[in-house]
């Protein structure tokens, strides 16, 4: 699997800006962002067909790195977070980062980094 065809795949599911502006601090310190995860369950809860577990390996990817921009949205004070503003590097390096878990095993060879050539 491309990751440029996964991604591709994936990110048109996202909402192109997603209020961010419920996040919180919990008790632990951790920064807590409601609507995000209602947005990330309804896009994972969705029927992908043959793509089904590269689509959740994908749409957590992109999870993480909108987690990174709601961090600095509420830092800022901003409210809301752009799917066009992550890092498409850091996505790609948690995706190859997650297929190198044990559970992975059968996936990691059909995966290809074509990051590069893609953009």
């Amino acid at each position: 699997m491309k990751f440029s065809i996964l991604y591709e795949h994936v990110a048109k599911c996202w909402p192109e800006r997603i209020d961010v502006s419920d996040c919180y601090k919990n008790p632990a310190g951790d920064l807590v962002c409601p609507t995000l995860r209602t947005v990330w369950d309804a896009i994972e809860a969705a029927d992908q067909g043959e793509f089904d577990e590269w689509f959740g390996l994908m749409c957590w990817c992109i999870y993480c790195d909108l987690g990174r921009l709601a961090k600095v949205s509420y830092e800022s004070g901003r409210g809301y977070i752009l799917l066009k503003d992550i890092n498409i590097y850091n996505v790609e390096r948690k995706c190859r980062n997650d297929l190198s878990e044990p559970e992975w095993i059968d996936y990691v060879k059909a995966y290809v980094n074509d990051l590069e050539e893609a953009l």
